[in-house]
């Protein structure tokens, strides 16, 4: 489940890929904050990087890297570009529109 979070899935879209319900993913997200110790999904990601269920190797840039030309991008459509907003949503979607142009 944790997997999917780097996609920014809605859980009815994490639901069709693991062909299971919405609400089955809404319990086990639940269930992942609580033993997390999380408050949203962002900081379930991060907790997950700290405890090394997602490590370095699994990511490949920042987003100045992503928007430049230095990036490594995906290789597959397995593969998922991981975006944090951290802006106003203008900046989000301009950095997200340079990276879908790439």
């Amino acid at each position: 489940m944790l997997a999917h979070l780097p996609g920014g899935n809605r859980n009815s879209e994490i639901g069709a890929k693991l062909f299971i319900s919405e609400d089955t993913v809404k319990r086990h997200m639940k269930n992942i904050m609580e033993k997390l110790s999380a408050k949203d999904r962002t900081q379930a990601m991060t907790i997950a990087i700290r405890r090394g269920i997602i490590t370095a190797a699994d990511i490949h840039g920042d987003l100045f890297d992503l928007c430049g030309s230095n990036a490594q991008l995906r290789t597959s459509p397995q593969e998922t570009t991981v975006f944090k907003s951290v802006g106003l949503a203008l900046e989000d979607l301009a950095a997200a529109s340079l990276v879908a142009q790439r």
